[in-house]
């Protein structure tokens, strides 16, 4: 067939070259430019290494769709998506992301229609949605998973330390009450107002009362005894409090760090000529500090609320151990 197309074209030959030369020539460039339309129209597979959407370097199979574009078909929807190329030639997954099914069929070798962006506007289309609040903690990489937990803890913490100081709380018109009881000698009865309760306050004052016969140092000795025991009661889980505040922060620089990392090594490889292979890294290092920060001044100011509370619990049971002690020196 070909030599008939060079028969029929009549083709003026060069005189200084054989004609058969010249024929062999042209066939020779024929059957490659039939060569090369074949290649540009096939479906065929190869394994590559190519960056997934976290900006790590993955080896996956990749798809050739003849010259309309390549899509990777990994395993997980991280490595599995449109390639896009950099001017060095790198390959990167970009665009919408593939379902879960489209990732197993893609994989397996199983699906019937191969999703083709034959005008870029898939790629666009994801480049220009915003990100939603599972995609951006996404972004941030593994750190994320220690941050909230130490979210969820302290928040755990804060609501028990809350609940636990609201509902032992005590009036401090009890004392008023019950050193008006002790003035009337009305001893019992007021043993009998503290002990229906079960608060902090209504403990030192049971306290005092069962050692109103005892001596002054005596009576002080287990007043003292007494505000001590209750005090780690009431700063129970707090220090920890503190420390997961600490900790939210530091470990969103660790993640920084981790991130810089990443990108370093990206550009390291593949050079600056395109930014969407730094956005992992970038994501992970800007992500985790965020969301660290965003973790802990909550907690610091939540911490800050209950100490203050439990400072003015504590004045309170101070008030009451000098109540009962200027009531029994004036007996004296």
């Amino acid at each position: 067939m070909i030599n008939e197309v060079i028969t029929a074209s009549g083709m003026a030959h060069d005189q200084n070259l054989d004609w058969k030369q010249q024929q062999e020539a042209i066939r020779t460039g024929i059957k490659q430019r039939l060569t090369e339309l074949d290649s540009s129209l096939s479906i065929r597979s190869t394994q590559s290494d190519v960056l997934n959407r976290a900006g790590n370097k993955v080896s996956v199979k990749v798809i050739h769709l003849g010259e309309i574009g390549k899509i990777a078909a990994g395993s997980s929807p991280q490595d599995c998506g449109f390639l896009q190329q950099t001017l060095d030639g790198h390959l990167f997954i970009s665009g919408v992301e593939f379902d879960a099914k489209h990732v197993a069929d893609l994989s397996a070798d199983t699906l019937s229609l191969l999703p083709v962006d034959l005008d870029g506007s898939l790629v666009k289309k994801a480049l220009s949605e915003k990100r939603t609040v599972m995609g951006w903690l996404k972004a941030g990489g593994g750190f994320v998973i220690p941050i909230l937990a130490i979210a969820l803890l302290a928040l755990f913490l804060g609501v028990e330390r809350l609940y636990s100081l609201y509902t032992l709380r005590s009036s401090p018109a009890l004392i008023n009450t019950v050193l008006a009881d002790l003035q009337s000698h009305k001893n019992d009865e007021a043993l009998e107002k503290v002990a229906n309760e079960n608060s902090p306050l209504s403990r030192i004052l049971k306290c005092g009362l069962e050692s109103i016969n005892d001596g002054r140092e005596v009576r002080m000795a287990k007043l003292e005894t007494a505000i001590l025991d209750e005090e780690p009661r009431l700063e129970r889980s707090m220090g920890l409090l503190a420390a997961l505040a600490a900790i939210a922060p530091l470990l969103g620089l660790l993640g920084t760090v981790t991130g810089m990392i990443s990108t370093f090594d990206v550009i390291a490889q593949y050079g600056t000529s395109n930014p969407k292979l730094l956005s992992g890294g970038i994501s992970v290092a800007l992500i985790t500090t965020q969301l660290g920060l965003m973790v802990a001044v909550p907690i610091l100011l939540f911490h800050a609320w209950l100490s203050r509370i439990i400072e003015r619990r504590m004045v309170i049971l101070e008030q009451a151990i000098n109540a009962l002690l200027g009531i029994e020196k004036a007996d004296s």
